[in-house]
């Protein structure tokens, strides 16, 4: 009698399937957020402290009722001495664009994360003088508009003058857009408008530091990460898209980029902490992006870190940046 064998198929079939979501993963995905490195001791720490806190609701609480004001944390005397820094104003906003060398030619236009109510801070100056000293970049950076006196309209209109102002004045320059939280989420919807609005010149490639890319929290695994997050609150950040809303919806594109058009955005690394809110709509940006024209999206994802470690002094922080220098 002749048996034909059917367990060698079935497991050579099993094999394929896995190489082949195995590649796909390892293309979207950065080894480094595949391979679970164990965080360092200074970011374990810190995240046990902030856990231990529970400051997640009065850290919000005090932005909405409070929001504090006049601490310029970036300003061209607190940038690192070394730094030449030229300063414009664009609309009543002060813009600075600071170098280490004058023959920077890689600009990036950089904007600060706060839930769109809070002022830049110290972690933020850090992370442009890092970013121009050590990795030789030129970064502008602007105090753009928040809320509650402004809203998302009035920023996207002001910082769509404050690149084209930048493109006219660097003729020379690579232009790459970066932004962290809030403004990793301003990032992604500045350049949707960009594109929409025909500008020739458009960035390159775009660094997102645990952007928040829906004001309204909707997606459904964001509720199975309240307790790792120790640091983010979901209602409160709510309550701030709401305020920098205005008018529009909080599913409007031009505040929650995550439902807006994807094709032609050319370039764009995400980071962001499987601990934090914003991990499901980073996956599901992925997701989206694989069906999108012209735009790449890169993930690099790490474990049990808190949200923005990017601007915490960390040995994460400077990993993620030798990332950035190898992507830009």
């Amino acid at each position: 009698m002749h048996i034909v064998n059917t367990s060698r198929p079935a497991r050579n079939v099993q094999v394929l399937l896995c190489v082949l979501c195995a590649g796909f993963l390892l293309i979207c995905v950065q080894p480094n957020a595949l391979a679970q490195t164990k965080p360092s001791a200074r970011s374990q720490l810190v995240y046990k402290t902030l856990d231990i806190a529970n400051l997640n609701e009065r850290i919000f609480e005090k932005l909405l009722d409070n929001p504090p004001r006049g601490k310029e944390a970036v300003t061209a005397e607190k940038l690192h001495p070394s730094l030449e820094v030229e300063q414009r104003t664009v609309d009543g906003f002060t813009m600075l664009t600071i170098t280490a060398s004058p023959s920077a030619r890689k600009h990036i236009f950089f904007l600060h994360g706060g839930a769109y109510v809070a002022e830049a801070s110290a972690g933020h100056r850090r992370l442009i003088e890092l970013l121009a000293r050590e990795y030789g970049y030129r970064v502008t950076f602007i105090g753009y508009p928040l809320a509650p006196e402004h809203d998302i309209l009035t920023s996207l209109s002001l910082l769509e003058q404050a690149y084209r102002l930048l493109v006219q004045e660097y003729p020379g320059d690579v232009f790459c857009l970066a932004g962290d939280s809030a403004g990793g989420g301003l990032a992604l919807s500045l350049l949707q408008k960009l594109r929409d609005e025909g500008v020739e010149t458009r960035p390159e490639k775009t660094v997102l530091f645990s952007p928040w890319l829906d004001a309204g929290m909707t997606n459904p695994g964001i509720d199975t990460l309240v307790e790792k997050d120790v640091l983010l609150h979901k209602e409160g950040l709510v309550s701030c898209g709401k305020l920098y809303a205005g008018g529009l919806e909080l599913s409007d594109p031009r505040l929650s980029p995550i439902y807006g058009d994807l094709d032609g955005l050319s370039q764009i690394k995400v980071f962001v902490s499987a601990h934090e809110l914003f991990y499901p709509d980073c996956i599901l940006l992925l997701e989206k992006a694989a069906s999108a024209r012209d735009t790449y999206v890169n993930l690099s994802v790490k474990e049990q870190m808190v949200h923005d470690w990017v601007i915490l002094p960390l040995r994460e922080r400077d990993e993620a940046l030798k990332e950035v220098a190898a992507f830009f």
